[in-house]
């Protein structure tokens, strides 16, 4: 057979969480060793003869990184922790390959498997919680149609996404339509795999003759004793990229998909769930023809191994038919089942099986199958090419050729898969560049988690002395996301870098401000030819003018380093690829992944009294049981602040509403923004002399009001209308400014949205005119808020007035964007997501029509504005990262329109820019320009 690369698939990443075997190289151990990995539980009273108090579990499933995911916990807790696993699944498997999906300028798609919510049904059992949570958000956390969509959200991925559901051959199934997405050019990597957890977890099952589950609580897969299967729980990923692409880019290749193939049993079988010969043998012909491979070459068989009387004579049957059409060799394969150490994983089996057959390939051994003596009486082992492997084997193979091994997975109904497996072909070693100092970047969403990512890097490097800077460097430079937390290394060699990781206590900070790094930043890409020629001279006297030089040092190797240090550390992003002559040629190494904070997340079994609103209960303890329901929070003080333990602006509009429903009062939408605490709300029901103060029209918000005498900063609000989304960045600017925000008008519901921008903007005139009657004006807004400050500043300049200040945040010029074709329904979803920081929470919102069809109005009003030329000057804040509606770099936009264009870059996109710490940026120049 005329084999040929072009369309072989690189198993370029592995990520797993199984029973006793939290990563690849634990589950190898376990394997290697031949341990039964199942847990034996206590009968606990339970009197029954069928009960078997085994089966093979996770640790601490009720526990998730609710924080790192950008969730609150009462979400987390809402989610199917099937799908919490496989989002932490996804991110180790990117990291385990070295990609930062954000940064990576192709398509990567993920597709796999997920099993039944059973955790939906305890929810389902809570009415508190499903009120609290709302019945659609609660579906939308755990229906399995959201498995692969959620995680694209949450990971930034914009290649095909797709649940695939076939039974227990889910995830082998994902895999091959993985393949041929990749093949077909559809994306340029892919996420494959599937995640099964039983609920409740740490109990065994009955067992019932006749049925799947086994008798003694072993699985014995071709065994005479064999009885069926156990359950077992997990998920296993792949990542995956073409094979000619993995090897230019530098890729770890863990082995190679030579082919495969699906297919379906039809009617020709005796019931629905029964196996067939014919399918199986047929599945595994066409995966034999599509890889273009021989049998004989195929020196071991993950099969699909359930461990019951019908199903394993049937697909050695199938097996040894399609074999049999090649060769009349016999005993030469080796055959196992991973089912025999940790249970059947449902719908994530056939990927956790492929990953047993990629440790194999890798670390050259065929670990035994357990549970094995003598062979099921209906299967003729000495007659077929197969023999059950009971013991580690070395696996030897002829020079001229390569290790190859398959994998079947078959699902109830009928659909089978088959695949074959090579292992990772011997990359020609490259002479990798030396430099004088080496950039180790760590970085985390926590000081907590950023000790423990040093402590894993030490132990690492410590147990790999021979590891190469370059590699190392490279690696954690271009393959980790860089997060608040950061800390830099420069080391010289690894002992160097084995002592600094040792330095507990070490801190790394940086004496520049956001300008000078983006300046120095600047003349790092401008100056790429001395910085490979290590030009040092040149490029520390460029950096001269905004770092000042370690007088300590005469080093100019180190000097420049740690510049390259210091921006990084401040928070922008680096291309580090400048500071390397070759680095496609630089391979990525397998490193530590991150190590998630996981905080227990699992709905309680009965809602306590106290947690129920009640009428006849003060004001202040039935708030204080709404903020705690919202937050999940266990405790909570009437002077906490909302934002300050995790609420955000759609939780806050919801919150409001809730207050308003339940307790029967009238608070406005924004009432949060003005008293973020319970005693604040309280006071605003207790102050008798709250009549006699001045009664700002609706549209009105005071997000800051100082004495000072200045005329305060107006605000407009993006599209939707509210003005939560200023938060974060009024919260960042000088104590000194007085700030009001300009909400829709049409919130209230007391008016229609319909309006353009100029109409908008002369109705919001009347009333800034009410706070300050005259001029000068300081006028501002974030994107759709921007353009119709443009609008106020135009028409009061036209009428005499004074701006002092306009500015815009990441506004986009309507002609750039009025062309696109887009569903606004998605966009609407995009925006909401994201600046809540969590999916799918629109069906949770009161009055979610409303605010909607403001969206939707605002959203025409943009596209149909037509701003004229502007002669003041305008501080534009441009994102420095895309998003999925807008690119980076608005302000070219504007160019020319604005006479005076004043563009600041400030980190992030479209909406995390005006997030902490990234809209520290825009408060620190807008403070300077407001108390100058």
């Amino acid at each position: 057979m005329d084999n040929s690369i072009e369309k072989d698939v690189a198993i370029i990443g592995l990520a797993c969480r199984l029973p006793k075997s939290n990563n690849p190289e634990c589950l190898w151990n376990n394997l290697r060793d031949g341990l039964d990995l199942v847990t034996e539980f206590k009968k606990e009273g339970i009197d029954d003869d069928n009960y078997i108090p085994r089966s093979a579990v996770l640790d601490a499933i009720d526990e998730f990184d609710f924080e790192f995911f950008n969730m609150t916990k009462t979400e987390a807790e809402a989610m199917d922790p099937q799908q919490r696993l496989f989002l932490e699944c996804c991110w180790e498997v990117l990291e385990n390959a070295g990609y930062d999906p954000t940064y990576y300028n192709g398509l990567i798609g993920i597709t796999a498997g997920v099993g039944f919510s059973q955790y939906l049904l305890e929810i389902l059992d809570n009415n508190s919680f499903v009120k609290t949570v709302g019945l659609n958000n609660i579906l939308l956390l755990n229906e399995k149609d959201f498995l692969c969509t959620r995680a694209a959200y949450k990971l930034n991925l914009k290649g095909a996404s797709a649940t695939i559901q076939t039974a227990c051959s889910s995830s082998l199934v994902a895999i091959h339509h993985a393949c041929e997405s990749l093949r077909s050019g559809a994306c340029d990597m892919m996420i494959a795999g599937g995640v099964s957890l039983a609920v409740p977890h740490h109990q065994g099952y009955f067992y019932e003759d006749g049925m799947m589950m086994s008798a003694n609580g072993l699985c014995q897969p071709f065994d005479a004793n064999a009885s069926g299967t156990i359950i077992g729980n997990g998920c296993s990923i792949v990542l995956l990229k073409m094979l000619v692409d993995a090897v230019e880019d530098g890729d770890q290749i863990h082995a190679v998909i030579k082919g495969s193939a699906v297919n379906n049993d039809g009617n020709q079988k005796a019931t629905f769930s029964s196996p067939s010969i014919d399918g199986q043998r047929e599945a595994i012909i066409e995966a034999l023809e599509a890889a273009e491979v021989h049998p004989e070459d195929i020196g071991f068989i993950e099969a699909h191994g359930t461990g019951t009387k019908l199903g394993d004579p049937i697909e050695i049957e199938a097996l040894s038919q399609a074999y049999n059409a090649y060769t009349n060799k016999k005993q030469y394969c080796a055959i196992g089942s991973i089912k025999s150490n940790l249970g059947h994983t449902n719908t994530a089996a056939g990927v956790t099986g492929l990953i047993k057959a990629v440790l194999s390939l890798k670390n050259k051994q065929i670990p035994p199958s357990l549970h094995y003596s003598s062979p099921n009486p209906h299967i003729d082992f000495i007659n077929s090419p197969f023999y059950v492997n009971t013991v580690l084997k070395d696996w030897y193979c002829d020079i001229d050729k390569k290790r190859m091994a398959a994998v079947s997975s078959f699902g109830i109904g009928g659909t089978n898969a088959h695949m074959i497996l090579e292992e990772a072909p011997t990359q020609p070693s490259i002479a990798v560049e030396s430099h004088d100092y080496y950039i180790i970047p760590l970085s985390a969403c926590s000081q907590a988690a950023l000790n423990n990512i040093r402590q894993r890097l030490l132990e690492y490097v410590i147990s790999n002395p021979d590891i190469n800077l370059t590699q190392l460097a490279f690696t954690l430079q271009t393959g980790r996301k860089a997060f608040r937390h950061r800390s830099v290394i420069l080391c010289r060699d690894v002992q160097d870098l084995i002592e600094k990781l040792n330095e507990k206590d070490e801190t790394s900070s940086t004496t520049l401000n956001i300008e000078e790094a983006y300046a120095v930043n600047e003349i790092l890409q401008n100056n790429r030819e001395a910085i490979l020629n290590k030009n040092y001279d040149l490029l520390n006297q460029l950096f001269s003018q905004y770092i000042a030089p370690d007088v300590e040092t005469h080093d100019k190797a180190y000097q420049f380093f740690s510049s390259l240090s210091e921006i990084w550390l401040l928070g922008l992003d680096i291309n580090w690829k400048y500071i390397y002559s070759k680095p496609s040629s630089i391979r990525k190494l397998t490193l530590p992944t991150y190590p998630f904070e996981r905080k227990r997340c699992w709905i309680s079994e009965n809602t306590s009294e106290d947690e129920l609103v009640n009428l006849s209960h003060s004001l202040c303890d039935n708030l204080i049981i709404l903020w705690k329901r919202y937050l999940g929070v266990q405790t909570l003080s009437p002077d906490d602040n909302f934002f300050e333990l995790g609420g955000d602006s759609l939780m806050a509009v919801n919150l409001v509403a809730t207050i308003n429903e339940e307790l029967n009062l009238d608070l406005k939408v924004d009432s949060l923004l003005t008293s973020p605490t319970i005693n604040k709300i309280l006071q605003l029901y207790a102050d008798p002399d709250k009549s006699k103060k001045q009664v700002l029209p609706f549209c009105i918000v005071p997000m800051k009001i100082s004495k000072k005498t200045a005329s305060p900063l107006f605000l407009v609000h993006p599209m939707g209308g509210t003005t939560y989304f200023y938060r974060e960045l009024v919260e960042s600017l000088d104590n000194n400014i007085s700030v009001y925000a300009i909400q829709a008008q049409s919130l209230d519901g007391a008016s229609s949205p319909k309006a353009n921008i100029k109409t908008l903007a002369s109705s919001y005139i009347v009333h800034i005119k009410k706070i300050q009657p005259q001029g000068p004006y300081r006028l501002g807004g974030s994107s759709f808020g921007g353009l119709i400050a443009y609008e106020i500043a135009q028409q009061l300049t036209k009428n005499g007035e004074a701006i002092e200040l306009l500015a815009l945040i990441d506004s986009p010029v309507p002609k750039f964007i009025a062309g696109k074709s887009k569903n606004i329904e998605e966009e609407i979803l995009y925006f909401l997501q994201s600046i809540a920081g969590k999916e799918n929470f629109i069906p949770a919102i009161k009055n979610l029509d409303r605010y909607i069809e403001i969206y939707k109005e605002n959203s025409r009003a943009l596209r149909q504005y037509k701003p004229k030329p502007y002669n003041g000057e305008v501080l534009f804040f441009s994102a420095t990262e895309s998003s999925r509606f807008l690119s980076a770099h608005l302000e070219s936009g504007w160019k020319d329109l604005v006479k005076n264009l004043q563009v600041t870059k400030v980190s992030g996109d479209h909406i995390s820019m005006n997030i902490k710490p990234n809209v520290k940026t825009i408060a620190d120049i807008l403070s300077k320009s407001l108390t100058e």
